[in-house]
This record gives structure tokens, sequence and C-alpha cells, in this order.
């Protein structure tokens, strides 16, 4: 797995995020895959990018894996869970916004990153890879792929992944001694492979077939050189040693894979999780402190709770069945309050028939039919005349048992017809309340459903109104700061790139880390630097006084813009996109104002390979002076003093003066340490203790390219030993004085370099040295003339 921060982000953050939701990729091929959106919201990142003023506008990040590795999904969340931490240490989550996006191919898987370079709460720029970012990613990068051995980029991890052909010499003489020794060693390592290098002496003549000389062996190291290059390389390692062989190494590693591949990748991941923490941490410092937090506001909030109203009116519902079966058979129940009692106020009011009969009653419901005669009149007409119908009981018995009949006939049918009316009543009474408890349940869940869907309007909209409102805060505390637009510009806008887009080139001989010198087409000369507030600042060598001062000035004065008309300028620059060698163009490390004016005095003044003092006076040749170790490392100012500038890790930090009785170094300036031009690829370095010794020496001995110089300016601080102490893998040479003092530097050096070796000068120093040779010389031929 590898993760890399790419060079993009001054464009449309619509354009890439459009890109990276398209489903064809950037051949305009289809995706096999559509891509899946995994980490925010990709509209709101695209309109916050595009609403920012900065120069970047928004980072983009690609984590890439190996078609080996196939990560899963609970892997890949780990991956962008560890990536958050990393990416906003320090930093809330309404502090920053971002989208991940994955693409996943035929046979792998990527995710592409983009986040707006602001933070939210400050409307400030924010930048999650700053240069050096490596350094916290890295960590995060080799702690997965050990935690879950995924392949790595980095072959000194995995060097079995590492496959190379045969490396082009035109890639070795542009590449630098680092990048050449590591392309040498891959593609020595596939020979090794491949079986046809077995030893060192077959190491040696591969390189050279490659168009290497040999000029040097040791034991346990093989020097290599490309004379069109001049490219002087030391290679140390296994495979250098003078009795390597191919069977040895293969018989050692076998017996050692075993328990190394069951520790490395353990021990890699607790290394890589402790640089992890570390750097999460540091970065977390910063970021708070560069982005804190507003003060809380403090709010009056009351919260309801919504008690739930219970009925607390419940009705005695007793089943009809009971009362109706209770009842005696000639009670008469009125159907209107029998459904009142049983429903209450639910019941449904019955309208009532005039017309219906009472069956339990003998008389008619219609009086108009009262005087009518009947069965029943008949029956007690016969009863009257029962004393003169004596003779016939037969018949008085028949209509007795006839009369008891009907009545029981009468009496059945009258318990057929209610049992039936109220079966049915009951039924009736169950269907209405059966309905009812359903209408009340499902009123209920409509309830619930209507309380829950309104919450989840609620929680909606205010998600919705904090997203708007942390993008609106965001794009509002960016228009807010346009007040400190023109310091944006200063501090932002790489000044050496902008004067490049004037036609300024570097000059690469007299720029440095901390300091970059530029040349118009008509001959201007000017330097760059960075200011302690980290201001890009310059300054014209050749009018200081009134050509120097920020990005503002170098624009008003090259086009007699006003400050409006600056700005709008400025604010469209994203960069200058003819700059093909972009690591010379990067903006100079920061510097103080004594670094400053020793850059401009030093800048003034021209290289020169005949200065008249060390020619005539320390009696140092015109053809030593015009080497090529020197040619570029001595300057004469206007005073005619002869310059050599010294150095430290960032750059220019003084300059040695010499002239007629006089020795001196820069006002304001430091030593660091004065060095010839093949320092980098030398094999033998000499120390001495100024630039003209250096110069006697290399004249006296005659050495040539393989050896190199350095020059401590009759000092020995702390950062020069530090300097110093690089050396260590190289054969070093002490040449200082030959005084007490001389003694003294020469100790301090053998410290911290105990291989160094001591070389001592007859007189009191190698110039005097080459002054006495000089006269013994000329002394010789006066005595030849005589």
């Amino acid at each position: 797995m590898h993760i890399k921060f790419l060079g993009r982000g001054t464009g449309s953050g619509s354009g890439a995020i459009d890109y990276v939701l398209s489903d064809k990729d950037h051949t305009k091929a289809a995706r096999p895959h559509q891509p899946q959106v995994l980490r925010g919201d990709p509209s709101a990142v695209a309109e916050l990018a595009d609403s920012l003023e900065f120069k970047s506008k928004y980072s983009s990040a690609v984590i890439a894996w190996h078609p080996d590795d196939k990560p899963t999904d609970d892997q890949i969340s780990e991956v962008l869970d560890g990536f958050e931490k990393v990416a906003f240490a320090g930093l809330d989550h309404d502090q920053y916004t971002w989208t991940a996006v994955l693409h996943r191919e035929q046979n792998s898987e990527h995710i592409h990153v983009i986040i707006p370079r602001v933070e939210l709460s400050t409307g400030k720029s924010f930048n999650p890879a700053p240069p050096g970012w490596q350094r916290d990613f890295d960590p995060l990068r080799d702690y997965f792929n050990a935690k879950y051995q995924w392949a790595s980029p980095d072959i000194s991890l995995e060097p079995n992944r590492a496959r190379v052909t045969q490396p082009e010499l035109d890639a070795l003489r542009k590449g630098t001694r680092a990048e050449i020794k590591k392309t040498i060693e891959q593609y020595l390592l596939s020979e090794i492979e491949a079986g046809n290098i077995e030893n060192r002496e077959d190491i040696i003549q591969t390189l050279q077939g490659l168009g290497f000389e040999i000029p040097r062996k040791g034991k346990d190291y093989i020097t290599i050189l490309h004379s069109e290059s001049d490219t002087r390389i030391r290679l140390r390692g296994a495979i250098y040693e003078q009795h390597w062989k191919f069977e040895r190494t293969l018989e050692t590693e076998n017996i050692r894979a075993t328990e190394r591949d069951r520790n490395a990748c353990e021990s890699r991941a607790r290394a890589a999780y402790s640089e992890l923490e570390s750097r999460i941490s540091k970065r977390a410092e910063y970021n708070i402190s560069r982005y804190p937090r507003p003060e809380p506001e403090l709010t009056t909030r009351t919260d309801r709770d919504k008690k739930h109203q219970r009925d607390t009116d419940q009705r005695d519902q007793k089943t009809g069945d009971t009362r109706l079966d209770q009842a005696q058979p000639d009670s008469y129940n009125d159907l209107d309050n029998y459904l009142i009692e049983q429903l209450g106020a639910d019941a449904i009011p019955l309208e009532k028939n005039s017309d219906s009969v009472s069956v339990d009653r003998a008389e008619p419901a219609d009086a108009e039919n009262a005087g009518q005669p009947g069965r029943l009149d008949q029956v007690q007409s016969l009863r009257e005349k029962r004393e003169t119908m004596r003779p016939n009981r037969r018949i008085s018995t028949a209509i007795q048992r006839w009369l008891q009949n009907f009545k029981r006939a009468m009496r059945a049918e009258y318990d057929r017809v209610r049992a039936a009316f109220n079966y049915r009543i009951r039924k009736f009474i169950e269907s209405v309340q059966t309905g009812y408890d359903k209408f009340r349940k499902a009123d209920r869940h409509l309830s619930t459903a209507s309380a829950e869907l309104e919450r989840a309007k609620q929680n909606t909209d205010r998600e919705l109104q904090r997203g708007g409102q942390v993008i609106t805060r965001g794009v509002r505390a960016v228009r807010e700061n346009r007040s400190d637009e023109l310091e944006r510009f200063k501090t932002q806008i790489n000044l050496v790139e902008y004067a490049a887009s004037f036609n300024y080139r570097i000059d690469r001989k007299s720029s440095s880390v901390n300091s970059k010198v530029m040349k118009s087409p008509a001959g201007e000369k000017i330097v760059i630097m960075t200011d302690q507030d980290g201001h890009g600042i310059y300054f014209n060598v050749n009018d200081k006084e009134a050509d120097s001062g920020s990005i503002i000035d170098f624009h008003q004065k090259r086009t007699g813009d006003n400050l409006g008309q600056t700005r709008k300028a400025l604010r469209q620059f994203g960069g200058f996109a003819d700059v093909q060698d972009y690591k010379a163009y990067t903006k100079p490390a920061r510097t103080d104002k004594n670094t400053a004016q020793v850059a401009h005095a030093y800048a003034s003044a021209e290289f020169t390979d005949s200065h008249p003092y060390l020619l005539q006076e320390r009696k140092i040749s015109a053809e030593t002076l015009r080497d090529s170790r020197f040619a570029q490392s001595v300057k004469i100012d206007r005073r005619g003093n002869a310059l050599f500038p010294h150095y430290n890790g960032s750059g220019i930090s003084g300059y040695e003066i010499k002239n007629t009785n006089f020795t001196g170094f820069a006002k304001g300036g430091t030593r660091g340490v004065w060095y010839s031009a093949n320092i980098t690829r030398a094999d033998r370095v000499v120390i001495v203790e100024s630039a003209i010794d250096a110069l006697s020496h290399a004249e006296l001995k005659k050495t040539g390219q393989e050896t190199a110089y350095i020059s401590i300016a009759g000092s020995m601080s702390p950062a020069q030993l530090e300097l110093i102490k690089r050396l260590s893998d190289r054969q070093v040479i002490i040449a200082t004085d030959n005084d007490t003092a001389g003694n003294k530097y020469a100790k301090q050096i053998k410290e911290v370099i105990p291989t160094a070796e001591r070389e001592i000068a007859q007189g009191k120093d190698w110039n005097a040295d080459l002054q006495a040779q000089h006269e013994q010389e000329q002394s010789r031929g006066f005595d030849l003339e005589m």
C-alpha cells in the first residue's frame, strides 16, 4: 500500500470531483466498477474549494494497493480512519471537510482523497501536506503494510520485489549520486537473481560494461567513475566485498530467512506505530496553535419532556351475553338503552318502530282490532257455557290441550327469535368494539409514526442546517480574511516562480538553499530570500535601495500597476508551468537579516580566476585558479578583496575576506565551511584552515579531481564539526596549520573521524611552503643565469 499527495490543487475543485466520480478513467475508457464514495459529501467539498481565493484551493492524495494485497472493506475503512487522524490531527470534525472515493480496477483498488485547503472555524489556509509530508504519512503507510503484510513501495524493506532493467547511461548522468547508486544496486540484484553474476569479479565486469571505470577497489568497497559525467561513487555492501560469492550469500540468507520473516513484520509495525504516534502528536500541536477554537457561547436551553397522556377513563365493558342470558323471557329491554349501556358515547342511536308488538302480551298491537272477537274470546265463551256443555268434556279438554300446545309453540318460537336477536346483537357489538380497537391501535401507530417522522425531519433539518452553516461559515471566514490578502501573497506565493514568469532564470552556481540568484534576459541580477516571517523578499544586486522588497514591490516595479491591479494579477497566479526543474525553483529556506545582507554582498561580487593578490603575493598559479574545482569558488569585490564563500546546512552563511595584510570574515555572517566544487564526488577530502591553504596544497601536491578541499576559516564550532562528521565514509586528510591552534583543530577532527590522517606543512602553513618553493625556483633560475 502506498500513500502519495499529488502536485495538484490550484485548479477547479469541481473539476477534480467530476473526475473522481466519473465512470471513465483518464484515458476515457469505461471503468470496470462505478466509483464509490467512502467519506464526505463530494458536492459540498467542490463548492467549498471553488469558493476559496487561495492559490491552492485543495489538496489531492491517492491511497493505492498492490494487486496482490486484496484489502477488505474493513481494512480500507481502517486505513481511511488512520489517514484522517494524521491529516487533521488536533482538529475537531467541524473544523475541516474532505471526501474519499474508491476506484476498483480489474485487479487492484485505489482511493482518491480531495481536501479543501481551509480551516472552517477561522477561514485560514490549511495545508494537510506541507513540505516534508512524507515524514508524517510514511509511518502510517509502513504500519499498515507491516500489520497486514501488504506490499511496500520501499524496496529496502522488500528487496525481493525490486525488478529493474539495465539502466540507461543518460539516466545515470542526470541522476544524483544517491539515485545512481540505488539504480545500480537494483540492477545488480536483478542480475544476481537471474544467475548472471556469481562473484565480485562478475560485478566489476558488469559495471565496466555499463561504461564505468573502476579507479579503486578495497576489501569491502568498489569505487566507480563515469568519465563523461565526472561522477565518482563508492559502492559498499555485502556484494561488493572481496571474497563475496553467490552460493555463500544464499546459504546465509536461507538460514536466517525463517526467523527474519517471522519477526520483521511485527518489529516494523511496532516501530512504525511508535513513529506515527510521535508525528500525530507534533502535527496536532501545530494545528491547535494555528487554529485555536473560539470560546464556547453559553446559551440557555429548556428541554421539555413530552409526556404521553394516558387514557384514564377506562370504561367497564361487560359483554351483552350475560345480561341477555339473565333477562326474564317476558321482560322487554329497549335496544337504544341496551346499546347506550354497552357502547357508551360510541353507541349509534336507533329509530324505534311504532308498529312493533310485544310478543309477551295477548292484546293486539292495533287498537282498532281490539273489539273484534278472536280465538281466545271464543274459548272464554265456551268456558262461560261450561255448565251447559258438560257433556262435551272431550271437546273442552282438547281445546285446553291445544291452548297449552299453542303457548309452548309460541314460547319456543319467542325463545328462538330472541336467541337469534341476541346473537346478532352480540356480533354487532363485537364487530363495533373490534373495529374501534383496531382504529385506536392504528391511530396510536399513526401518531407514533408521525412523531418519529417529525423527529427525523427535525434531525435532517438540523444536519442540513449545520452542514450549511459549516460551509457558509468557512466561506464567510475566507471572505472576511480578504484584509489579509496581501499577507497571503507575501507568504504563500513562491517569489522564485513568480520571477520566472517574468523570464528570470536561476543562476545555479551562485544559488543555495536559503538564497536564489536569478538573472533576466537583459542581464539584471536579483537575489531572492525568505524572511523570518515567511515573506518572500528580493533585492537588485546593482540597485538594492531602489529595487527591493516583497512580491508586491517586485510586480509594481516591473509593470507599473497600482495596488488594485497588483492584487488582481497575484490572485490569478497559480504557479509557473514552464519551470521544468521545480527543485531549483523551490522557495528559499527562511533566513535572518544578517544572512540576507551577506547574500547580497556576495552576489554583488564577481567570479575570478586571475585575482592579482592571489597571483602576485600568494604565488598561486593561474592554472590552479582555473582548475574546475576552484573556478567558481573565488570572487572579487569592488575593493579588490578575494572572497571565499562559507556554507552551512541551509546555504551561504558568510565568506572569508583576503587581501594584502588583511584577513577577515563577512560582517554579520557565521562560519560554516568553504569547499571545492568536487566535494560530492571525491573519494579524498583535505581539511585546511583557509581557502588559500587549500589552493596552495593542491598546487604543491599536484592533486586531481579525486581530492576535494574544505576550509574552516581558522575556527572550529560545533556546527562546523557536525558538517565535517558527514565525511566519515571517505578518506579524510587533516592539513591544518603547523602551530598550537592547528594541532588543537586536528585533535577535534580526529575525535569525530577517528580514521582521519594528518599531513603537516614544513613551514607555518601550506601557503608558506608554496612561497618558499617559489623562492627556491627563482633562486635556482638566477644561479643558472649566472
